[in-house]
């Protein structure tokens, strides 16, 4: 079989490729990475290309060499760029569909030919992916969503794409898409059935008549959540394969067919009625309960102590209860995974799923079941944040989970009590919050107390305080050991770590990034004819943000951040500077942090 990988400009399938290539092993199965096939078809570059050819004879050299690479091999994988005409791809194909969270907010590229130069690296990536982005829907077989900073060989990535033998549990909700494509479902059945699956979810507002029929049929030996999301009764599936029938309570009060059927009744409610509390949303609902009915709870919630409200009342009764919180933006997620194995209802997602709150299925296979602490990457934004790759390793040995947590700043110490009563023991911090962590702390470390800043947190539960230690320096000092004898140096930015910068870089002059001027602090030290070598990039990306001037022409830009959107590629491209990112930083930092963490054991 052909398996043809697809998806975003930068995702990750070059690299991703290059792993399939070691997990498979089975015989006459070759890799291809289309745009590398080109170049040496044409013996130019891409960018070459691009440049001397122009983009519609690139895309007749993608076509050719894709059509050669078909004829030639009867079992391979085979990467295509995100500009590729996936409609031309034959329906024998099986297609992946590459995703990661940060397709939605854009990638600045250092390497790739500008297709669209008139407009910003972040605005032309999102026109282009929002096109490209209804292609891929109408195609894929397969969706997979891979973790931010997985860039090497992953046990639960090799059993997703190739080996399907780890036991999945939990339930997933059948969405309409999938019936989009025959072999789309057949894939799912595939890929889902006879692994364990507790329950496969069918609603009558997102399936069918045929749809729901067609599900039970394939999926013979599964059971089955049937859930009323809709009013109408008529025909719903009375089948011993479906072991619960799930009544939203906001269809009003559960009519008598299904209030006797002889499967386990759920009543469910998800939506609060004007004006009414979170309370007293769970009051209405342990008033319509009957005897013997699972209780489900999934209304939006919007802040740390409704959370732990609604986490109490499932635990009062853990066998007739499940709490299963909602947000816009899938701020939950992390919540759910936690409660694996600590509710009868949890839903991870089969690729957009129903519910941006429910885990991937990556996410739902690096967390073993029932824990009682985890560690977690503390910000906001986090969905950048490679921590919980990063860390995997490290935790997986002490049985714990890594979660990505969203904390806004204004909720902060209300957010660290309810997550240390949960559970929370080890934490990574980002900015914005990293002064806050620092006064949250009982006990800091010298690095701490130096910088006033904290990106490493643990709990000690016999003192209940919380430990503090700043690992920033030793990652920085590490991403610019080479500079330290350059005396034209621009800072861009800084905030809460300025400081930190200037223990390392002494000689460094320091810029505000909203009002594009030398702060203060260092205008005594700023000459007329100041032009900096180097600038390090230490702004986040902002509405505000101020360029540095035009007449500046550095040779390298130092960036804190590694995320692809960061503000300062975007600089180095525009000035055409050399570029170095803050991965190195990241990773020497996430060794201290373990370091840290290993010490207070």
């Amino acid at each position: 079989m052909i398996t043809v990988i697809i998806g975003q400009r930068g995702v990750g399938k070059t690299q991703l490729l290059k792993r399939i290539h070691r997990y498979i092993d089975e015989g006459g199965t070759h890799c291809f990475d289309l745009d590398q096939e080109i170049e040496k078809t044409s013996k130019k570059t891409v960018a070459e290309i691009f440049a001397t050819l122009g983009e519609g004879e690139f895309r007749e050299l993608e076509k050719k060499v894709f059509s050669e690479i078909r004829l030639s091999h009867s079992k391979a994988y085979i990467a295509v760029g995100a500009g590729f005409p996936v409609g031309l791809i034959p329906n024998e194909d099986k297609i992946i569909w590459l995703q990661r969270p940060t397709d939605k907010i854009g990638r600045v590229f250092l390497d790739r030919p500008r297709l669209n130069a008139d407009v910003t690296p972040l605005q032309e990536y999102t026109k282009r992916a929002l096109s490209r982005e209804m292609h891929f829907k109408n195609v894929y077989d397969q969706i997979y969503i891979m973790s931010e900073g997985l860039t090497e060989l992953h046990p639960i990535e090799e059993d997703f794409l190739i080996k399907k033998k780890r036991p999945l549990s939990g339930g997933v909700t059948i969405t309409s898409d999938l019936f989009f494509k025959k072999s789309r479902w057949q894939s799912f059945v595939e890929n889902y059935g006879n692994r364990g699956v507790d329950f496969f979810e069918i609603r009558n507002d997102l399936l069918n008549y045929e749809q729901q029929q067609m599900c039970l049929g394939s999926l013979f030996s599964e059971r089955f959540i049937y859930s009323f999301r809709d009013k109408i009764i008529q025909n719903f599936p009375q089948s011993g394969q479906i072991s619960f029938y799930d009544w939203a309570l906001e269809l009003g009060p559960v009519p008598e067919p299904v209030r006797f059927l002889k499967q386990r009744l759920i009543i469910s409610l998800h939506e609060l009625n004007e004006g009414e509390s979170f309370e007293q949303g769970l009051d209405r609902l342990m008033d319509a309960t009957d005897k013997g009915a699972h209780l489900k709870f999934s209304p939006y919630v919007h802040n740390y102590e409704d959370l732990f409200t609604g986490y109490l009342w499932q635990q009062e009764d853990p066998k007739n209860r499940s709490f299963l919180p909602r947000s816009p933006m899938g701020r939950w997620g992390w919540f759910r995974l936690w409660m694996k194995g600590r509710q009868i209802l949890n839903f991870w997602r089969e690729g957009l799923g129903a519910n941006p709150d429910q885990p991937t299925l990556f996410e739902w296979q690096s967390v073993h079941m029932i824990k009682t602490t985890f560690a977690a990457v503390l910000g906001s934004p986090v969905i950048q944040s490679w921590t919980p790759i990063e860390q995997y390793p490290f935790f997986e040995e002490r049985n714990e989970p890594v979660f990505r947590i969203h904390v806004d700043k204004i909720e902060w110490n209300r957010a660290l009590k309810v997550l240390a009563t949960l559970g929370l023991r080890q934490a990574a911090v980002t900015s914005p919050l990293k002064e806050e962590a620092f006064h949250t702390c009982q006990n800091l470390s010298l690095e701490g107390e130096e910088f006033r800043s904290v990106n490493t947190l643990f709990f000690n539960s016999e003192e209940k305080a919380w430990h503090g230690h700043n690992t920033d320096v030793a990652g920085f000092e590490s991403l610019v050991e080479d500079l330290k004898g350059i005396q034209n140096i621009a800072v861009w930015g800084g905030g809460g770590t300025l400081k930190m910068i200037k223990k390392v870089l002494p000689q460094v002059v320091s810029f505000s990034s909203s009002r594009g001027t030398v702060r203060e602090e260092d205008q005594h030290r700023l000459r007329r004819d100041f032009a900096p070598e180097v600038v390090i990039w230490a702004a986040p990306p902002k509405d505000l943000l101020k360029w540095p001037l035009s007449e500046w022409k550095p040779r390298l830009v130092v960036d804190l951040n590694y995320a692809e959107n960061s503000p300062g590629r975007e600089y180095a491209l525009n000035i055409q500077s050399e570029y170095r990112s803050g991965i190195k930083m990241f990773r020497v930092q996430a060794q201290y942090q373990r370091d840290f963490w290993e010490s207070q054991q």
